[in-house]
């Protein structure tokens, strides 16, 4: 069951603020059988790339949602940052990517019912674990702190990390491997992110604590001008709750980084 990944937190609501502006502009009009999809493909086990092929929990539910929707996915690539003003262009018609609910971005676009609960995590080097045995230990470091450029991770870094030397990158991978290399000493990252690269760069890569610093809801944004979409989202997201599809789907991928 979804539970069983997500615990028993309260939801992150930071006024962040930092990372959009702009105007919204009215949709552009797509092919009518197309769900065009903005991926940012840089989070395992929630959506990537291997090879040329994009992989994960997004790409699995956004092929059946367009199918539920007599559509066919089209998926379109983008940094993550980037992706809320490609979907107030017009250039897609909805946000896979799992992208946190917060109020600054609930500001620019609509948000269906979230379908998964995470919190920000910490990955350090293991041989460093022992520098970071805390929670104090991890938030009062002076040392190097990554994220990815746009995420919820690099808004906690922000705020949280008063002494640190922040540093921002294009995707969690990058700084998974400047972590490697030793240009940084702490990477910060959703909870599925952080087990799937400790799991994946074992026994050099590790999570010190375990401990979730923040609760954030995964939703799929939607422009706010397509109220029909946002819609028909949601019905399809509630009939999946209800037959079990959507556990199912969580808990194929969620196995994968026990």
């Amino acid at each position: 069951m979804i539970d069983r990944w997500l615990g028993v937190w309260a939801v992150l609501l930071a006024a962040a603020g930092l990372f959009f502006g702009g105007c919204a502009a009215t949709p552009q009009d797509g092919p009518t059988d197309v769900l065009r999809v903005g991926v940012a493909p840089t989070g395992p086990p929630l959506i990537y790339k291997e090879g040329f092929e994009l992989k994960g929990l997004e790409v699995d539910m956004a092929r059946r949602l367009a199918q539920a929707l007599d559509k066919r996915p089209q998926f379109k690539q983008y940094e993550f940052a980037d992706l809320i003003k490609a979907l107030r262009r017009g250039e897609i018609d909805i946000i896979m990517a799992g992208m946190s609910v917060t109020p600054a971005r609930s500001r620019r676009i609509a948000f269906a019912s979230p379908y998964l609960t995470v919190g920000q995590m910490a990955l350090c080097r293991a041989d460093e674990r022992d520098q970071f045995s805390t929670t104090g230990s991890i938030l009062l470091t002076r040392g190097r702190v990554g994220a990815e450029k746009g995420t919820t991770g690099q808004l906690f870094v922000l705020q949280s990390f008063p002494y640190a030397e922040k540093l921002q990158y294009n995707s969690t991978a990058a700084a998974v491997g400047a972590l490697k290399l030793g240009s940084i000493d702490l990477v910060i990252t959703d909870g599925p992110y952080a087990y799937w690269f400790a799991k994946q760069d074992a026994p050099q890569i590790v999570i010190p604590t375990y401990t979730t610093f923040t609760s954030e809801f995964l939703a799929w944004g939607v422009n706010k001008n397509n109220t029909a979409l946002l819609d028909e989202v949601n019905r399809v997201l509630a009939e999946w709750r209800q037959s079990g599809a959507l556990d199912d789907m969580v808990d194929q991928w969620m196995q994968k980084i026990e």
